[in-house]
């Protein structure tokens, strides 16, 4: 019962509302328009209850670890959930990255935001190469402009400075 009651599993619980959320709020929209929620939010939530399995029941799956030591390597179950201390200073660098990207779509809006944000995130806090961080730029305006923009019709928002208005609800 009180891994039930563990903060960690709770808000995860949270999340796997939300994904059912979207999901059965998809299924109201149109043929094109439900695709992206419907499918985002199926594989979400299938993750969620995964994580959720694993953490009431740690035995049941073993632990991968991705790391410089190589990409995927099992290792025997742990008796425990690990728990990771952070510090006060990363947590202000998390929310400063979050509040510098929220800046960035108001300003230049999404498709000039995301790949730059991936790049400086991707480079400072993930020490990516810069091969890496730029095809996953790449890949993310591609799947912005190309998705959003041509197959769904979606005009992107632009930003402020690019004659946007913020939208406020």
């Amino acid at each position: 019962m009180k891994r039930l009651l563990d903060g960690q599993s709770i808000l995860l619980v949270l999340f796997l509302g939300a994904a059912f959320y979207f999901v059965f709020a998809g299924f109201g929209y149109g043929r094109n328009s439900r695709i992206f929620p419907v499918a985002v939010g199926i594989v979400t939530a299938v993750l969620i209850v995964l994580d959720l399995a694993s953490l009431w029941a740690p035995g049941l799956f073993f632990r991968t670890r991705v790391g410089a030591e190589g990409l995927l390597r099992a290792e025997t179950p742990l008796a425990g959930a690990e728990r990771a201390g952070y510090s006060g200073t990363r947590l202000v660098r998390m929310v400063s990255w979050l509040l510098a990207g929220a800046l960035g779509v108001g300003l230049v809006g999404f498709g000039a935001t995301v790949p730059v944000f991936i790049v400086g995130f991707g480079r400072i806090e993930g020490r990516a190469s810069w091969v890496a961080c730029l095809l996953m730029a790449v890949f993310f305006f591609i799947f912005i402009v190309g998705y959003f923009e041509f197959f769904m019709r979606i005009r992107m928002f632009r930003g402020v400075l690019f004659g946007d208005l913020l939208p406020l609800l």
